[in-house]
């Protein structure tokens, strides 16, 4: 995109699976709002499920997401024909679309991608989970966590397919992205493990925070931690579970921290010293 931005201002539609202002939104949407208003060189349209089998196409008006055209592409399905695309083909089109920037395709497909490339669009492929191997946490039918999954397992996305032939179908069309990025090295170590051929085009953007004493000081420490990791302030992350759970674990004496929300999100929890929040995750 920066290369592209050199040549001239460019067109990038960003593909999610939740609006932001949908009750759903979460840590992948706060990324892509917070990216759109860093790149104000270039223009954006969010894309995103509204109904079954119908893209929403919006912009940014004064901070307000603006419905500017709906997008029907078929029922939802892991692949889908060009011929139920052709609405979303003319769509790059009509706006000289040069970036298909794709977060999330669930609610969506991958077709998408093989779309983008008939038109000569430049597809980059974000790895915020693990749908595209099948499982977007890795958890199979059960919602145990299995690590890289076996392909004569069960896909979770999908029961009527095996992880083999879930990823068997979606292999060729990963393989014409022009770019990944993954937020850390294990996150696409994971993804080459099942489709080596990202490693080589992969820019990892690190997301973390700073180290701030006493925090990470570990030997010096004398109670037992947990820590909330991520957007959980959303409640169908489990605000209100953790806002129950926070005064039992301070009444057993264990320390808490929150990476990736702020205490401005929390008012219910009131301040204590054994209640630390670090912050959004910082990117480098």
């Amino acid at each position: 995109a920066t290369q592209l931005l050199r040549k001239g201002k460019i067109v990038i539609a960003h593909v999610l699976h939740n609006g932001f202002s949908n009750e759903k939104k979460g840590g992948t949407e706060q990324h892509v709002q917070e990216l759109t208003n860093s790149m104000t060189e270039a223009e954006h349209f969010i894309l995103y499920p509204v109904e079954s089998g119908v893209l929403a196409a919006t912009q940014f008006n004064n901070s307000v997401l603006e419905v500017k055209q709906h997008i029907p592409i078929g029922e939802p399905s892991l692949i889908s024909s060009l011929e139920d695309l052709q609405l979303f083909t003319q769509f790059l089109k009509d706006n000289a679309v040069s970036v298909l920037h794709i977060h999330q395709l669930i609610g969506s497909t991958f077709s998408l991608i093989s779309a983008a490339k008939v038109c000569g669009v430049a597809v980059i492929y974000s790895i915020h989970d693990y749908y595209a191997l099948g499982s977007p946490q890795l958890l199979n039918v059960d919602g145990l966590y299995t690590g890289v999954p076996l392909h004569s397992d069960i896909c979770p996305s999908n029961n009527a397919l095996t992880y083999k032939e879930w990823q068997d179908t979606v292999r060729p069309l990963l393989e014409s992205v022009d770019t990944f990025i993954a937020p850390s090295q294990i996150a696409i170590d994971i993804f080459a493990s099942v489709y080596p051929f990202a490693k080589d085009k992969c820019l990892v953007q690190e997301h973390g925070t700073q180290c701030f004493s006493p925090y990470f000081r570990l030997k010096n420490h004398t109670k037992n931690r947990i820590c909330f990791l991520g957007y959980v302030h959303a409640s169908h992350k489990g605000r209100e579970l953790i806002s129950a759970l926070i005064p039992l674990l301070i009444a057993q004496g264990i320390e808490v921290y929150f990476l990736g929300t702020s205490q401005s999100e929390w008012q219910e929890i009131e301040e204590h010293p054994d209640i630390h929040f670090l912050g959004h995750y910082q990117k480098k």
